[in-house]
């Protein structure tokens, strides 16, 4: 994380709460909006006693920050004061009873006690968790999608067949896979290119180019010829 927050209060658990800070999610969700998104003030302002929440936690000699989970003891309106539920993975001292307060703005994801609830704190990386495939330069280069297109979706797995949304992306001129491609979460590739994000939605078969003058992308049905349907299937065992 870019900065720990300084307006932290430790309640419980004094000595152990000196070994870590909590890091501010903002930076790195302004850099990457779908693949780390954060709460809507919605339902930050939902959050109530018994509901879980999770932060960052940074240590000195940690490289990255992780994810830890509090349960909510009491609220306000910028305030939560939470118990650590869920410690990070191989954190020492798991058992310890730390006890912190600190603004709403540090949390990360929310899973309200109450089902019913839970709508609001959907995520971006939880609502365009879905696979695409795309060309690699739009990820290692930051070149613009020039051309989408969605096919019948490769079912890479029987047990999971929502795996493949049949979104193709492509940064090419000419649409063909004669680059290398890559298997990614929709919102991996949205954080890459999110221009086309109207079109999400657009059914199977749907094929749309990107207009260089305009920026929109206009429909084109001639990219089917040359995506996917004619990868070898070698390609597929490979992603």
């Amino acid at each position: 994380m870019e900065e720990i927050v300084d307006n932290v209060q430790v309640i419980q658990g004094a000595e152990y709460a000196k070994t870590f800070g909590i890091g501010d999610p903002r930076p790195l969700a302004k850099k990457y909006p779908y693949t780390h998104g954060l709460p809507k003030k919605e339902c930050l302002d939902a959050i109530g006693m018994g509901d879980s929440i999770q932060v960052w936690l940074d240590r000195p000699d940690e490289t990255d920050g992780k994810e830890a989970w509090f349960e909510a003891l009491s609220v306000t309106p910028g305030d939560i004061e939470a118990r650590m539920k869920k410690p990070p993975y191989k954190w020492p001292d798991p058992t310890s009873d730390v006890v912190l307060r600190f603004p709403k703005w540090v949390v990360a994801a929310v899973k309200f006690a109450e089902p019913k609830d839970q709508p609001l704190a959907e995520l971006p990386q939880e609502k365009y968790r879905d696979w695409c495939l795309m060309d690699s330069a739009i990820s290692l280069s930051g070149c613009k999608v020039r051309h989408i297109f969605r096919e019948e979706p490769k079912i890479l797995d029987e047990d999971d067949p929502s795996y493949d949304t049949g979104w193709r992306l492509s940064a090419a001129s000419n649409p063909l896979w004669d680059t290398q491609v890559d298997f990614r979460p929709l919102s991996f590739a949205l954080d890459c290119d999110d221009s086309w994000l109207n079109y999400i939605d657009e059914p199977v078969g749907s094929a749309f180019k990107r207009d260089q003058k305009t920026g929109l992308f206009l429909p084109d049905q001639a990219a089917r010829r040359s995506f996917t349907r004619e990868m070898p299937e070698k390609w597929w065992d490979e992603l």
